[in-house]
């Protein structure tokens, strides 16, 4: 909009406006407003990310906030945020170390899951792909390539992790929990993590946890 402005003197008016409370146009469209040196700018205006909506619903809604969003977390959940779509180029200060090639080599969870209301695991998905990968789990948005994405050839796992349920042994009882667990109520989240098999389950959600211990 601010580019399609033909009159010098109303475009030029609308490179100026802002303020240190709401940020400034010019530095949301600096090719467009004429700056000529980049170097350490970027948008300090509030923008929409399109993010989906908590428990894997599937669902997805428009979230508004600022570059500050995007460095918060530890670097392996900043990289992932920096990964939205336009993201990057409307922060480039803040996500300049951030890999634009695939992240972190991807893992096949070793524990186990449920789908259709039966136990399996990776090798099984390894062994038949075609039959598993694409399906659903037991709730809705969980889909089995997240647990098995080596099995499942994913080529790129940065800040994903399984949305499927596990089964894991806690105080000799086995379990069945979702990586949402890992930092909410009960022991320490980074107890849960020491688990076997909850680092490579949840390396997000452990990430986080790292990030804020």
């Amino acid at each position: 909009m601010v580019r399609n402005h033909t009159t010098p003197n109303t475009k030029a008016f609308l490179c100026a406006f802002g303020d240190p409370g709401s940020g400034y146009v010019r530095n949301h469209c600096p090719a467009t407003c004429g700056v000529k040196d980049c170097s350490g700018i970027q948008s300090d205006m509030h923008f929409p990310v399109l993010l989906e909506k908590p428990s894997g619903s599937g669902n997805y809604e428009d979230v508004w906030d600022k570059c500050s969003w995007a460095s918060k977390g530890g670097p392996y959940i900043a990289c992932d945020k920096c990964e939205k779509e336009g993201v990057r180029g409307t922060c480039p200060v803040t996500c300049p170390d951030c890999p634009t090639t695939p992240g972190p080599s991807c893992q096949d969870s070793p524990l186990p899951f449920t789908y259709d209301q039966k136990k399996l695991n990776c090798d099984i998905v390894k062994n038949a792909p075609a039959s598993f990968c694409d399906l659903g789990g037991d709730f809705s948005g969980a889909i089995i390539n997240t647990h098995c994405p080596v099995a499942c050839s994913v080529d790129n796992c940065t800040g994903q992790e399984t949305n499927m349920y596990f089964e894991i042994l806690i105080s000799g009882v086995l379990k069945w929990k979702q990586c949402s667990w890992v930092m909410g109520r009960g022991e320490n989240c980074a107890t849960k993590c020491e688990r076997s098999g909850v680092a490579e389950t949840c390396p997000a959600s452990c990430a986080q946890c790292h990030s804020n211990n």
